[in-house]
């Protein structure tokens, strides 16, 4: 008898010690990519939509307060709602070229919310072309007609 709550004592202590180990993650916010390529768009192309995933690795709830891009060439519809710990959204931006000269750009997006490292940064990148120019492997412009 005396050896069964023996064992039932430690066994009810090796319980109690596991659960106060446990460690308490706050909010964390981990993007699925750190850099985005959206690849080619025309000036005269309609604005180009893309996606970034995220995701909460931290136990508690993460709120995302606000993004900011680095141009008003770049639109986001961010998730208002908390985000519960291990779950993912997505983030919907999208990219117009009309108002650049061609050229190749990466542009930054932040992200400001309640995460232990806000603001998180990503990157997208572009290369904007006009209808009637090509890019050569040197990264020059030629200008070409229709005839």
């Amino acid at each position: 008898m005396m050896i069964h709550k023996s064992f039932f004592t430690v066994a009810v202590s090796l319980c109690l010690i596991g659960l106060c180990s446990c460690e308490h993650k706050p909010a964390h916010l981990q993007l699925g990519e750190e850099m985005v390529d959206i690849g080619t768009v025309l000036i005269t192309d309609d604005p180009k939509a893309f996606e970034v995933e995220l995701r909460n690795t931290g136990d508690d709830e993460l709120i995302i307060s606000d993004v900011e891009t680095t141009c008003h060439c770049t639109t986001v519809d961010y998730p208002k709602d908390p985000i519960k710990g291990g779950r993912s959204v997505t983030l919907h931006l999208t990219f117009s070229g009309k108002e650049f000269f061609p050229s190749e750009m990466t542009r930054e997006v932040k992200i400001y919310s309640n995460s232990d490292d806000s603001p998180t940064s990503f990157y997208f990148k572009v290369k904007v072309l006009s209808p009637n120019v090509a890019s050569d492997t040197c990264g020059t412009y030629i200008q070409y007609s229709h005839s």
